[in-house]
């Protein structure tokens, strides 16, 4: 239980860097799917690549990916 405050007081002090790094993670671990390469995530290293590079979807639009 320590460890979870512990986050959750990282999350209240520092929303954006706890944002930015979640995203990172995501990506990082995308970059070797299909759509990750697709879309060129190993080159994304900030929010604004992010939304430069990824088209908004929604899920009809994804479920191809995903099947």
């Amino acid at each position: 239980m320590k460890k979870r405050m512990h986050q959750i007081e990282l999350f209240i002090k520092y929303p954006v860097d706890v944002q930015m790094e979640w995203m990172s993670s995501l990506v990082r671990d995308a970059a070797d799917t299909e759509y990750g390469r697709k879309f060129g995530f190993s080159g994304i290293t900030n929010y604004r690549q992010f939304s430069e590079q990824i088209p908004l979807s929604d899920y009809e639009s994804l479920k191809p990916w995903i099947e």
